[in-house]
């Protein structure tokens, strides 16, 4: 399906998600905005949210929350019900999931690569270090 519309501003898209419900999430790195698609290719919402810089990569976890890699402030926004907070950033300790330590410590230019097991893996990946770091949830 051909994603673009009129209402479609996409400049740069950089990463990409789909969600529980099979909708086409884009990360614009350019606009600093979130589109999301239904099945059909509707742009059906748009998030462009004041804690999003050049937005690199989506995961969506098993409950429906988003999480976005911003490349330009090394940090990690997680939206729930739509709402954006910054829940990870370079040595600052934060919670995924509600018990998964997410200590992002140096991950500069994050790239979200996945989001595995049902939400039990988070894997970043900084382009500027060449290395990849996870966080698992406790227990698994």
């Amino acid at each position: 399906t051909d994603m673009h519309s009129s209402a479609d501003t996409n400049a740069s898209p950089w990463g990409l998600a789909f969600d529980n419900n099979g909708n086409l999430w884009v990360a614009d790195s350019a606009t600093n905005q979130i589109d999301e698609y239904n099945s059909s290719g509707i742009l059906v919402t748009q998030i462009a949210n004041t804690n999003l810089n050049q937005p690199s990569g989506l995961a969506f976890d098993s409950t429906g929350n988003l999480y976005v890699a911003n490349f330009n402030t090394n940090t990690i926004v997680k939206f729930v019900g739509g709402v954006g907070a910054v829940f990870a950033t370079n040595g600052v300790p934060g919670v995924f999931g509600g018990d998964i330590s997410a200590v992002a410590t140096l991950v500069p230019e994050p790239s979200i690569q996945a989001l595995l097991a049902i939400g039990a893996m988070l894997a970043l990946v900084s382009s500027r270090l060449a290395r990849c770091r996870h966080f698992r949830r406790a227990g698994s």
